[in-house]
């Protein structure tokens, strides 16, 4: 996707409609990862409030993705 950015940035005429699709990706791609921050932090609460009888422990829990890879 990132070539065909480049070459419609390449034509002054298209330039415009690259730099909306961008714009657009990085949007959806910032939603996403901040919809799954706030998912993370919902289950933390919810792990925080629950009675300590029903609480996911240790290996239970699986692997959290780390939500902000790609941005630094």
């Amino acid at each position: 996707m990132g070539v065909l950015l480049l070459i419609l940035r390449a034509i002054p005429a298209l330039r415009g409609l690259a730099d909306s699709i961008e714009k657009a990706l990085r949007s959806t791609a910032a939603q996403q990862r901040r919809e799954d921050k706030l998912d993370h932090i919902d289950s933390a609460i919810a792990d925080a409030l629950a009675h300590p009888s029903e609480r996911v422990r240790g290996d239970e829990a699986g692997h959290i993705e780390d939500t902000d890879k790609g941005t630094r």
